[in-house]
């Protein structure tokens, strides 16, 4: 049971400035079972044994992404790319099992004597960004690159959950 596919969008605002959004998702659920008859030589499971496992996750990515690329004077080159990214992630897992099996063949947590323990959890992801970068160029042979991402997440603390790192180079 299985989801999932991307699509992009591109718009041409100007002839220098042209506009970009892509989603893309993959959603899948997954469902197991395990069974060990209780007429079987399985040293663990003496009386048999069954367990449930079913996992749900999603994921979906999505950008926003202006693009400039402009040529200012005949040596001077201007390319600038903003966007912003979404990112988040869900999974959630339920776990059962159950011994001693009543009867042969009747794989269901209904016919076990003892139940060994059920476990549900749902852990989430989120992640938000804002990112920029510039090139100027100078007569097709220097270049100075500026950029910057300033990001934030969900798995750090709330007052620590943002993050922003820059760089520059020059070629």
């Amino acid at each position: 049971n299985r989801v999932y596919g991307q699509t992009q969008l591109d718009y041409d605002l100007t002839d220098w400035i042209k506009l970009t959004y892509r989603l893309g998702g993959d959603i899948y659920a997954q469902d197991d079972k395990n069974y060990y008859n209780p007429l079987s030589n399985t040293l663990n499971y003496e009386g048999g044994g069954i367990f449930l496992a079913d996992y749900i996750n999603s994921l979906v990515n999505s950008d926003f992404i202006v693009n400039f690329n402009h040529k200012i004077t005949d040596k001077l080159n201007l390319n600038v790319v903003l966007g912003q990214n979404y990112y988040t992630t869900n999974q959630i897992t339920r776990l059962a099992q159950g011994t001693g099996l009543a009867l042969p063949n009747f794989p269901d947590l209904a016919n076990a004597s003892s139940f060994n323990g059920t476990t549900e959890g749902e852990v989430q992801y989120r992640r938000s960004a804002w990112y920029g970068q510039a090139i100027f160029g100078f007569d097709e042979q220097l270049y100075l690159t500026l950029s910057g991402r300033d990001e934030t997440t969900s798995t750090l603390a709330a007052n620590h959950d943002n993050f922003f790192y820059p760089s520059v180079d020059l070629a």
